[in-house]
């Protein structure tokens, strides 16, 4: 029961998160901060904040978020802090694969945006597909 709790949690947020960086490119702090205390509180009281595989995905998150300070923004900090979001919740080796399939996603859309509009610097809103990953691979049992 815990673990559906869990996953709802996430997809309400990361659907909330994804309107936000369609509308604005930016994700609220408040969005950020609240989903995550939810999502560790629930993860807390379902005893999976201690195990190995949550700490690596966690951690995965947190490697996105430096890599946002270390780029100066052009990794964006609301991507970094979902991703740990989806680490509390799917753990270290699903977040990899998650990331694996958004990261394919967004270079196979940018370069066929470059090759139809021409321009050299394309911006991929990844959270939308951060959202539609993780709801199709729930969906089809991954």
């Amino acid at each position: 029961m815990m673990e559906m709790i869990l996953r709802w949690t996430l997809l309400a947020g990361l659907g909330a998160a994804a309107v936000c960086d369609l509308k604005w490119r930016r994700v609220p702090d408040v969005l950020l901060w609240g989903v995550f205390v939810l999502l560790a509180a629930e993860a807390a009281g379902g005893g999976r904040l201690f195990r190995l595989s949550t700490g690596i995905g966690v951690l995965i998150g947190a490697l996105l978020l430096a890599l946002s300070k270390i780029s100066e923004g052009k990794i964006g900090e609301a991507d970094g802090a979902v991703f740990v979001w989806t680490g509390l919740v799917i753990g270290g080796a699903g977040n990899l694969c998650l990331l694996f399939a958004v990261l394919c996603a967004a270079a196979l859309g940018g370069g066929a945006w470059q090759i139809l509009k021409r321009r050299r610097r394309v911006e991929i809103p990844m959270i939308p597909l951060v959202f539609v990953f993780y709801a199709g691979g729930w969906l089809c049992g991954i």
